[in-house]
């Protein structure tokens, strides 16, 4: 069942008294007991605050946004909406007056151009991501019933003998049916065995790629993907014995995304290659599981003949991203059913997020950046390095928040996965880090290897109510490189979002819904989901705000913060 609520925002004039609405929300704001706030202070209310909120203008005019905040925990299926209303009643300030501030404009979606003539992008296809929710939600629903919680933990594999571990030309049967019941056999041809990987390639089409390329992927894997993603998730598993992860290139990825789609999921991993075909205490069986550490990738297929159309430059570009993603996910499973003796997964938007995350460490490492650098245009355009690796690993991390910003009030980051849920995961987990004050590797290596999930999991690495940063992280949304004076907690120290946006797109894309005398306007929240709307008070004016949840006080969970922006 949807809850309305009804905001009315009366706008009060330099030295007028006759007003309307609930006496009781007006008293402070008539007899002036209010002061000002100063530019960049934030007012925060919940629940029933949000009944009498009184917001003075002091000498000068002044320009407010108001975020309100649905601090709901997620719930399966369709997730009931907090719908607010808006309304202003007399003497604010003109549309030109607010909405003139920098900022504030209509989204220029768009990916950000290439950092460097040889990352090419050979193909009109974007990394999707339909695969990923549907495989991460299928994984929770088939293996977790087989995990045995208090079970004893399994020891993974004995080492191979010597001379086991594979050579270039070996040949490897591998299901990549995805399914502990159904078998889809492909022939694996070993192309490259380097300290950490071995790269394999599907024997039944040829890929284009090169044994440059093959050398290439193994090599970056070993000195870049793993170092970065042991030191912030810990140190994998080795069920098989070989000591690697197997990278196996394979058509099968491209035949399960539609032929003519415009995104295409290019790699994936399942949880269920990591189970035993025969139970243990631990683990119950998965029989057809490849009881090894590996993850799969899409071959080039120019012409679409399996799925989507993908040049080979652009399987080149996005591999080594995709395997830090998908890393990612086999080290949050792995370590969960060997390590941590955890009962549960990961929820899907945080195990997403933090596969985001892994590829922001993967650029930082690339670029030579470190956390808390407020990466701008001018950091991309002074070298050559940075702006290259910017290309091939953050952009789709930039493109997804990009796709958040725009749409915000319809979406959350706690909410179903999509591109938009996972941008705003990775950007609140960022946030996270900074603002904790741990470091990178303390806070992510905690979140990984939990035996809790989703907001628990947060709550217990914070120290603190997960909602309530999420809602401060909507403020800074705002307020970041933006407002003067704000308080640390309401800026994200590690990117500047606004000049980056700014000189990709055209303008940054978050667009407040401006609220005037006379005007109206609605939006609705999401659980975890926040809103973004602007209004003015003309000098010792001031606004009165009442709020109601379906004609009664609003819920606890209804948190609001109002931000002098001028």
């Amino acid at each position: 069942m949807k809850r309305l609520l009804l905001v009315t925002a009366v706008v009060l004039g330099g030295c007028g008294t006759d007003v309307s609405g609930p006496p009781s929300s007006l008293y402070s704001c008539v007899f002036r007991e209010a002061p000002p706030l100063a530019v960049g202070e934030v007012l925060t209310v919940s629940g029933a605050g949000h009944r009498s909120v009184c917001l003075t203008a002091g000498d000068s005019s002044a320009v407010f946004a108001y975020i309100p905040f649905s601090a709901v925990a997620p719930v399966e299926g369709t997730p009931p909406e907090v719908r607010l209303a808006m309304e202003v009643l007399g003497a604010g300030l003109p549309a030109g007056a607010i909405s003139s501030e920098p900022g504030v404009g209509p989204a220029s979606p768009g990916i950000p151009a290439s950092p460097d003539a040889a990352v090419e992008r050979s193909s009109p296809v974007r990394l999707g991501n339909d695969l990923h929710g549907w495989l991460r939600e299928r994984e929770k629903r088939e293996l977790t019933p087989k995990i045995r919680a208090g079970g004893a933990p399994d020891p993974w594999a004995a080492a191979p003998a010597a001379g086991e571990l594979p050579e270039p030309g070996d040949l490897r049967e591998l299901n990549v049916a995805l399914s502990c019941t159904d078998t889809d056999m492909r022939t694996g041809r070993v192309m490259w065995v380097s300290e950490r990987a071995i790269i394999l390639e599907d024997t039944a089409r040829p890929t284009g790629l090169t044994a440059h390329d093959h050398e290439h992927f193994a090599v970056t894997f070993d000195t870049l993907v793993y170092p970065v993603a042991t030191r912030h998730f810990g140190t994998p598993t080795d069920i098989d014995g070989n000591d690697r992860i197997m990278v196996f290139f394979t058509g099968s990825v491209n035949e399960r995304n539609p032929r003519g789609s415009a995104s295409m999921t290019t790699g994936l991993f399942w949880t269920g290659d990591l189970f035993p075909a025969v139970a243990t205490a631990r683990l119950d069986a998965c029989p057809a599981s490849n009881h090894a550490e590996i993850f799969y990738l899409a071959i080039p297929d120019p012409h679409g003949a399996l799925g989507p159309p993908v040049g080979v430059n652009w399987i080149r570009d996005q591999a080594v991203r995709v395997m830090a993603h998908e890393y990612q996910h086999l080290l949050n499973a792995a370590r969960r059913l060997y390590i941590n003796d955890a009962d549960r997964f990961e929820q899907t938007w945080l195990n997403e997020g933090l596969s985001h995350v892994a590829e922001e460490l993967v650029f930082l490492q690339a670029a030579g950046l470190a956390p808390g650098s407020n990466i701008g245009s001018a950091t991309l355009a002074g070298s050559a390095r940075v702006y290259r690796a910017f290309g091939l690993y953050m952009s789709g991390n930039f493109e997804n928040l990009g796709r958040y910003l725009a749409r915000a009030p319809e979406e959350s980051l706690t909410g179903k996965d999509g591109l938009a849920t996972r941008g705003a995961t990775w950007s609140f987990l960022r946030y996270a880090a900074d603002r904790s004050g741990a470091g990178d590797e303390w806070v992510f290596f905690r979140l990984l290897n939990s035996r809790t999930a989703g907001l628990d999991n947060l709550n217990q690495v914070l120290a603190a109510p997960a909602q309530s940063w999420i809602h401060d992280w909507a403020v800074a949304l705002y307020a970041d490189d933006h407002v003067d004076g704000v308080d640390p907690v309401y800026t994200q120290p590690s990117w500047n979002f606004r000049d980056l946006y700014a000189r990709a797109w055209g303008s940054y894309p978050l667009s407040p819904t401006v609220l005037r005398p006379g005007s109206s306007g609605s939006v609705s929240l999401q659980p975890g989901g926040a809103g973004f709307l602007v209004f003015g008070v003309e000098g010792r004016g001031a606004a009165a705000l009442h709020v109601e949840a379906d004609a009664a006080t609003p819920p606890r969970s209804l948190q609001g913060s109002f931000l002098r922006i001028r």
